[in-house]
């Protein structure tokens, strides 16, 4: 449209009688645009008419002040699906303008860095977990640690790729997004506590140089690392999906 109509409604009450006047506005394209409500926050702004309301946005009454829309006196009182209930406390033009959050933006060249980024992980990953499977150069040396390190990373790893390629056809279930959330978490938090066991043994290895022959009853016995490294885990995301259940599988 080139130019737009607003109409301005005004009640003259006096000895009984009463009078309305509409006032058309034209030529008003150059103002109709909501990038001159100025906001702290980085949001995509828009002018309502008959366009669709998005459920995440917030609407804002503004009126137009000389130069840009501004809030001052104007307020949403009542707003659902259908329509909106703009309050003013004085006579002027308003509006309704809804905010939503600026789309990410899209980086190609970004995107494919990091398919081959992870790709190139996944295979270190899997020739390391085949390594510390077949082959044992030294019985004395404990290795449930580093194969059980390279198992969580590149389960955890797959699974994000999995997720970030079919995110679209997963978000629709909610139970869904909310196990493989859980997952996701598990996997990346045994990480962490497999890499502590690795620096614990490590230090129990170095402790005493003097005594090589030693290491294997220096170490922790594979039993109790997995009962560590997978327990401690499985205690968090329980306790976190028991306390707040909404933390798992959230539009964010």
């Amino acid at each position: 449209m080139s130019a737009l109509i607003w109409v301005g409604v005004f009640l003259i009450c006096s000895a009984g009688s009463a009078a309305v006047i509409f006032i058309n506005y034209s030529n008003m394209k150059a103002v109709l645009t909501a990038d001159l409500f100025h906001t702290e926050n980085d949001t995509k702004k828009t002018m309502m008419s008959r366009v669709e309301v998005v459920p995440e946005s917030q609407l804002t009454c503004v009126y137009w002040n000389e130069s840009r829309w501004v809030v001052d006196g104007c307020e949403v009182t009542d707003s659902n699906a259908n329509f909106t209930v703009c309050t003013c406390s004085h006579l002027s033009t308003f509006a309704l303008i809804m905010q939503t959050h600026s789309p990410p933006q899209d980086n190609s060249l970004l995107e494919l860095v990091n398919l081959v980024a992870v790709s190139v992980g996944l295979v270190s990953l899997a020739l390391a977990i085949l390594t510390f499977i077949c082959c044992r150069w030294n019985p004395k040396v404990n290795n449930t640690t580093r194969l059980h390190l390279s198992i969580c990373l590149f389960l955890g790893h797959l699974l994000l790729l999995l997720v970030q390629e079919f995110l679209s056809h997963i978000r629709p279930h909610k139970l869904l997004c909310a196990v493989l959330s859980g997952a996701l978490h598990f996997l990346y938090l045994s990480s962490f506590v497999w890499m502590y066991l690795e620096a614990l043994q490590l230090f129990l290895l170095v402790r005493k140089l003097s005594q090589v022959k030693l290491i294997q009853r220096e170490s922790i016995h594979w039993g109790y690392l997995l009962l560590i490294g997978y327990g401690v885990s499985s205690l968090v995301v329980s306790v976190s999906a028991g306390l707040v259940p909404e933390g798992y599988g959230n539009e964010r």
